[in-house]
């Protein structure tokens, strides 16, 4: 549901999995960040706070996703060291770089990414796989902020082809082409794609699309646009939430055959 940007009924349809399984953080923790997808970050905060307070032993770097939504980077960056575990995976370690970015702070960022992914800033030629899609896409940005376009732009042109033969919703790549020909500053191609991701139903991290990669695209009325109409879905999406959110579930499953939210 989240990934064809039915992201309210997610939310209810979590809501009903949590009810039945209280005892499991993974489920609370997808229901705090399905809150945050829906845009309510006062919300998803105190969602991520009590998740903390139920399962101390639980501590999702995901928390800092509401600072980052805000642009609150240090809040985020704040949150995310403290809760670091002394040995971090390789998941750790890509947030925190991820959240360095964000905040601009490239120099921080730099040696995490290199770390993590040798072979992309190596001499030799790469083959990018499609389950790296996040993983190119994160070295790419590190490598123009070292001003290397060539080597970025062949993880581009490599990643780009991989998603040509991809489903943009169901393979679960969304809008990275956008954000790939935004990146490039060819915006005409920003623009196409980015059309066609809102219209084939994308909606999933939308709010990223307002970090400063994206800057450059604000000159432009039609991404503004575009970027209006998503915030509006989101926001009758999260009426529709609100409005069914104690609903039975099954309900809400056979309405959705019907019309759903979307």
């Amino acid at each position: 549901l989240t990934g064809q940007g039915r992201i309210a009924e997610a939310l209810r349809a979590t809501r009903e999995a949590r009810r039945l399984s209280p005892g499991q953080p993974g489920f609370a923790l997808t229901e705090c960040e399905l809150v945050l997808e829906l845009g309510d970050d006062e919300a998803a905060e105190r969602c991520f706070v009590s998740l903390r307070e139920r399962f101390p032993h639980f501590v999702p770097l995901a928390g800092a996703q509401v600072y980052r939504f805000r642009h609150e980077f240090d809040k985020a960056l704040e949150i995310l060291i403290e809760a670091m575990p002394a040995d971090p995976g390789d998941n750790d370690r890509r947030v925190l770089a991820w959240t360095y970015m964000d905040a601009g702070m490239f120099d921080e960022a730099r040696p995490i990414v290199r770390a993590l992914f040798p072979r992309f800033f190596g001499e030799n030629e790469i083959t990018v796989e499609y389950r790296e899609l996040f993983d190119a896409l994160q070295a790419a940005i590190i490598l123009q902020s070292e001003g290397r376009q060539d080597p970025a732009d062949e993880l581009y042109d490599q990643m780009l082809a991989l998603m040509r033969e991809a489903d943009r919703l169901n393979d679960g790549y969304g809008a990275i082409d956008a954000s790939i020909h935004a990146l490039r500053g060819h915006k005409q191609l920003a623009l196409s794609t980015m059309r066609e991701a809102i219209d084939a139903g994308w909606r999933q991290s939308w709010w990223a699309f307002r970090l400063h990669y994206f800057d450059a695209m604000k000159d432009e009325p039609e991404w503004n646009a575009m970027m209006a109409e998503l915030e509006a879905d989101i926001d009758r999406q999260r009426a529709w939430y609100d409005a069914h959110r104690d609903e039975p579930i099954e309900h809400i499953v056979r309405a959705g055959r019907d019309r759903g939210p979307s």
